[in-house]
């Protein structure tokens, strides 16, 4: 809900600018700006605030498009702890054990959707798209330990390794607005949410045990989107 009230809130105030400044911020219309004609022509989307995307859009017309979008994402994060234990306290031995933790994340989204202006001005539009969603992923874990008795010298090892392949598809929507800053350039603001039937399998490499399988819908509600765009 959150998310819906910042997609509302963002594109009121810039529905404001617009209405109170009838003659542009950025720029003043002219016959070199792309035509608000049945002409077709092409367009390419960068996407780097909350999503890191790229995406080509065919606009068949002023009003309905086609627009394919690749979205990449990845996360690792790399965890190292090491601690002192009293291990013999009539000996005052220690025992040191360092714990080393590796996750990883890697998803990569494809969605195709049909695209049409709700609003189509000279300068700004409002989109509305919809189309199937398709993504493929993994991610896993990697643990080690380490144990070493300070005094005796005696060393102890421990390792554990995890890892599950997702994949998905369903359908998307996204509601977005465009704002022509420069005769072929312009800025995007959207909000997107998917559906998707999700399968993954996962093993555990070590210490060995037999592969699982899990499936199940997830309907996702991603964040506000900003990004820009290039006619040509």
């Amino acid at each position: 809900m959150k998310l819906v009230k910042n997609f509302l809130l963002i594109h009121f105030v810039a529905f404001l600018i617009l209405f109170f400044s009838p003659k542009g911020l950025f720029c003043q219309p002219d016959s070199n700006q792309i035509s608000k004609s049945d002409a077709s022509y092409n367009e390419i989307q960068f996407n780097f605030i909350n999503q890191i995307s790229v995406a080509y859009k065919y606009s068949f017309s002023n009003e309905y498009a086609l627009r394919i979008l690749i979205d990449a994402s990845g996360y690792l994060n790399n965890e190292k702890r090491t601690s002192l234990y009293s291990y013999n306290s009539e000996i005052n031995d220690i025992k040191l054990t360092t714990n080393k933790t590796i996750f990883q994340n890697r998803v990569v989204t494809v969605n195709l959707f049909g695209m049409y202006s709700i609003v189509n001005k000279m300068r700004y539009k409002i989109n509305a798209g919809l189309g199937p969603s398709f993504s493929i992923g993994d991610r896993s874990t990697k643990f080690t330990s380490w144990e070493k008795i300070i005094m005796s010298g005696e060393t102890r090892t421990g390792y554990a390794f995890y890892k599950e392949f997702i994949w998905s598809y369903g359908i998307g929507f996204s509601i977005g607005f465009e704002f022509q800053v420069f005769n072929t350039f312009y800025l995007i603001s959207e909000y997107n949410f998917t559906y998707n039937y999700i399968r993954s399998k996962s093993n555990s490499q070590y210490p060995p045990q037999p592969n699982s399988n899990s499936e199940s819908w997830n309907l996702k509600l991603n964040n506000v989107v900003i990004g820009i765009g290039f006619y040509f």
